[in-house]
């Protein structure tokens, strides 16, 4: 079947009337499955790509942590020039020394809810990073840091 939004609306008031709930599918804890279908099966991107929603899901300020080449002290600065809040900014070297074993890897995936990466290293970053950020589903999200309007890119 293919449904639109106010048809899946429509649906779910129907489905309301009976019960004490109130129609509110943003506050409601309910989990509703989309699927999306293509006329033309599109190429497989080899990494994530990022899908800018009108409403955002999960927290409204969401913890980001940025993985850039080094040296990383260059790229704070710039987030900070341009307004950006970034929780923390890790270089490639010190994601490799810093973050070998399992455990630290482990931490360093709860401690954050959404994961950077700059294009120019993200070849890279999949090794270093291991199989538990995939799996948690937070693999890293490319942006392009030497594109002049950051906040843009970023999407704040």
């Amino acid at each position: 079947n293919r449904l639109k939004v106010p048809q899946i609306k429509q649906w779910y008031q129907r489905r309301v009337r009976g019960s004490k709930q109130s129609f509110d599918l943003i506050n409601n804890d309910e989990k509703v499955a989309i699927q999306v279908v293509f006329k033309k099966v599109p190429t497989k991107p080899k990494h994530p790509l990022r899908l800018t929603l009108t409403h955002p899901m999960g927290s409204a300020e969401p913890s980001i942590c940025l993985i850039t080449k080094d040296p990383q002290r260059q790229y704070k600065d710039l987030m900070k020039s341009h307004g950006i809040s970034v929780a923390r900014v890790i270089g490639i070297g010190k994601l490799k020394k810093k973050f070998k074993e399992l455990e630290a890897k482990r931490v360093l995936c709860n401690s954050h809810d959404v994961f950077l990466v700059d294009e120019r290293v993200l070849p890279i970053v999949p090794r270093w990073l291991g199989k538990y950020f995939y799996t948690k589903g937070k693999a890293p999200i490319k942006v392009n840091l030497t594109k002049s309007d950051l906040s843009k890119e970023m999407g704040e």
